[in-house]
């Protein structure tokens, strides 16, 4: 009898079985051949589980397999041979591309691969790229020098090499862009091969790729909070956290991050999405080709409408797509939480005329009305530019462009990242949220439950003595008048005993964290509290509203 000490093998299947039928075959001289086949390897595909079923017809099995399996490697060499261009350095049968994708809905009749240079630098382009025009496909490769994160050193940089994908699909009028880069969207990309017009699939209507998905269990959710400005983002982690999550967990919060596993046509699956755009899988893709299939099957999922994901987590906020400006009364806008989180002194921004940290950047609301024009302000002590948050497009195309006006653009540089405001907004739009609680992030209405909310307790009121003081002025300022608002606040906080604050400093000035900020110790116990002021602009106190948006905008929950 033959015997095969050892064999390992990672050839295309189809290969690996014509090896497998040479070395078994019978000889009467030798008796039956015999094959040892691992079972326990974790990466054997689901289908090769039928060779080992019992009272399987192996002649019929392995016959279905490798005519399939042969058909797959002429389909794929096929592919492959219709691109134009092959750099030698990174021959396209060697690319493995992970499972992830930007879509962009296209409105252009055709699309110009060629302009892809058009969005880098010439020196950030490797080689040439390979084009399939009859397939809609463009591979390149760049390369980026970034500043080393931990030191700035003008000499040490790390070389970072990015493969970028792009397919067009004519028949859905869908753009797809996979790139090892994640730092942000591929607008400018987008923008060169199909024109002005496209617009990124974005919020609800991602989370459409799960559909499909059976017995799905969630093992990564990102939650947003729609009340708390205290705790914006709660992140959880588990084998199947849906079955673990209360009602009261999901409610008033919208959905950031997603990822889960399930099966689909009798398949193992995994598929992750973000309402910022991106769709990815854990799997890595077999080839280019194998990438394109994925894409176009999850872009038929992101243009159905009939697909609801609610029934997934039905308790967590839906948003509402708005084609012109709610009919409420706005009190704050913030920056996106993507700029909060990150490191303070490495975001700048550039204004006409001078370059500052974006801590140092003040952003406010220009009106609190709740008709006209929303409007916002960016400024330093010296420099400020307003922008209109501007409504435009039915339907599908509907969107928001932020637009500055009366001077020239702001950029804002994050690392080695420059690009306008403007843009940026694109990416990370700001929150604007309302009176009533709901919120505005780029034109997604965020609705919170109101019976959640609980009406502020009228015993936490406390009624200081304002007596002496003139109500219409604010600041002491360096004269220290002894009327003022915030000169009456210092002498109160000052006059505690418990907790005693022993620093007590006027803060007062444009962008500031607070008009007054107080910091005392008890029991080994930091407090720092901020107190925020509003003078009136009658000549008498009374209860005016728009005053009231003014302070609560700029007060912490």
């Amino acid at each position: 009898m033959g015997k095969l000490n050892f064999l390992e093998t990672r050839q295309p299947f189809g290969i690996t079985l014509q090896f497998t039928g040479r070395f078994t075959r019978s000889k009467s001289a030798l008796g039956d051949a015999t094959m040892i086949a691992n079972i326990a390897d974790a990466d054997v595909e689901d289908r090769l589980q039928e060779l080992y079923a019992e009272d399987a017809d192996w002649n019929s099995i392995l016959r279905q397999l490798s005519e399939g399996a042969t058909a797959k490697q002429v389909k794929r060499s096929e592919f492959l041979a219709r691109f134009d261009g092959d750099p030698p350095d990174v021959p396209l049968q060697n690319i493995f591309p992970a499972m992830s994708t930007v879509v962009y809905r296209t409105y252009e009749k055709n699309w110009r691969p060629e302009r892809f240079r058009n969005a880098f630098k010439e020196s950030q382009l490797y080689r040439e790229p390979a084009l399939n025009r009859q397939d809609r496909v463009l591979a390149f490769v760049t390369r980026v020098l970034d500043r080393v994160p931990w030191a700035d050193v003008r000499g040490l940089q790390n070389l970072t090499w990015h493969l970028y994908l792009l397919h067009w699909d004519p028949d859905q009028k869908l753009l797809f862009i996979n790139s090892s880069n994640n730092d942000g969207l591929h607008d400018v990309l987008a923008k060169e091969v199909c024109g002005e017009d496209v617009a990124v699939i974005r919020g609800e209507e991602v989370f459409r790729c799960l559909h499909g998905m059976r017995r799905i269990l969630l093992t990564n959710l990102g939650l947003n909070h729609s009340l708390s400005r205290a705790v914006r983002f709660t992140w959880f982690v588990g084998a199947d956290i849906a079955d673990g999550l209360s009602q009261a967990q999901l409610q008033n919060k919208t959905k950031s991050n997603i990822f889960g596993r399930g099966y689909e046509v009798g398949d193992l699956v995994s598929m992750g999405c973000s309402r910022k755009g991106r769709v990815w899988s854990h799997r890595k893709a077999g080839d280019i080709q194998d990438w394109v299939e994925w894409a176009q099957k999850t872009g038929k999922k992101l243009l159905d409408k009939s697909i609801s994901f609610q029934d997934i987590l039905p308790h967590v906020i839906k948003p509402e797509r708005l084609e012109q400006r709610p009919n409420m009364v706005p009190i704050v806008i913030e920056w996106s939480e993507h700029f909060l989180k990150a490191n303070e002194e490495a975001i700048l921004l550039d204004f006409p005329g001078k370059t500052v940290p974006i801590l140092d950047v003040g952003m406010e609301l220009m009106a609190h009305t709740d008709t006209g024009p929303l409007k916002f302000r960016l400024s330093t002590e010296t420099e400020s530019v307003e922008f209109d948050v501007a409504f435009s497009g039915k339907g599908d195309q509907a969107r928001v462009d932020y637009r500055p006006s009366g001077v020239a653009n702001v950029f804002l540089k994050v690392g080695t990242k420059r690009k306008s405001i403007a843009e940026w907004f694109q990416e990370e739009p700001p929150v604007i949220r309302f009176a009533n609680g709901d919120f505005l992030i780029y034109n997604e209405l965020c609705r919170i439950n109101m019976a959640e909310r609980q009406p502020f307790a009228k015993s936490r009121i406390d009624v200081w003595d304002w007596t002496g003081i003139d109500m219409s002025k604010e600041s002491q300022t360096y004269q220290k008048f002894a009327d003022a608002i915030q000169r009456r606040v210092i002498e109160q906080v000052l006059a505690w005993a418990d907790p005693r604050f022993e620093i007590v400093f006027d803060d007062d000035d444009s962008n500031e964290a607070a008009d007054v900020v107080a910091l005392g110790v008890k029991d080994e116990t930091l407090f720092i509290r901020l107190y925020h002021c509003k003078f009136s602009k009658e000549d008498f106190s009374g209860a005016r509203v728009k005053d009231l948006y003014e302070v609560c905008g700029q007060g912490c929950p």
